[in-house]
């Protein structure tokens, strides 16, 4: 008796699932790497904040205290300028993968119709089918609120650093401090937030223009 024929592998549901195995794991390293910097972040906030209290609670001169307190909050405050422009970048890295496998998710849908039921999430023909790609669907475009979190945390290092320069350059008043931190914290979290959404945008115009060209939209 001749042995049964070997059933020739599907070349392109294998080069599929490969790419999609792999867009996958580059998926989950950047929320790993978001992750861990955010954590990082947070502890050096942490650290940075029980010093500057410790320095400022000192009975020493007041130069010798606030000069050391400034000179660390400006080094948190750059460290989380350079944290946030990461994680914005990280975030859009990670729309891109999840927009590349819906893409996957979609040519499996089309070669295999009857198993498209199954598939809880949308695809993509499904998104531009119900017009949610044009209004910012959550699932391809979703929050940076790791970055708008470390925009909040910057804006009040960056207003209580103003108002440490300002003491240690001249006696002011008390309520002239209030005002330019608080002034600094909005300035700084309004500039922020303003990056995240230009970002957010260039990214969606940049997706739908890649999907345009491949025929999905």
């Amino acid at each position: 008796m001749r042995p049964a024929a070997k059933t020739e592998p599907d070349v392109p549901v294998q080069v599929a699932l490969a790419e999609y195995q792999h867009l996958r794991e580059l998926r989950r390293q950047i929320i790993d790497r978001s992750n861990s910097r955010f954590n990082f972040f947070l502890i050096v906030v942490s650290a940075a904040a029980t010093s500057v209290t410790a320095m400022l609670a000192t009975n020493t001169s007041g130069s010798s205290r606030l000069l050391p307190a400034l000179l660390l909050s400006c080094g948190v405050f750059l460290l989380g300028v350079m944290m946030f422009t990461r994680l914005v970048k990280f975030r859009a890295v990670q729309d891109e993968y999840t927009t590349a496998l819906n893409t996957i998710r979609s040519f499996l849908v089309q070669l295999c119709p009857e198993v498209g039921k199954y598939f809880f999430l949308p695809t993509v023909e499904e998104q531009v089918a119900a017009g949610k790609r044009t209004k910012q669907d959550p699932r391809a475009f979703g929050s940076y609120g790791l970055a708008e979190s470390v925009a909040l945390v910057n804006g009040i290092v960056g207003g209580f650093t103003a108002g440490l320069a300002l003491v240690n350059v001249r006696s002011a008043p008390a309520w002239l401090l209030v005002i330019v931190g608080a002034a600094m914290s909005v300035i700084s979290i309004l500039v922020q937030l303003r990056h995240v959404r230009s970002t957010r945008v260039r990214s969606k115009v940049r997706l739908d223009a890649r999907l345009k060209e491949k025929g999905f939209v």
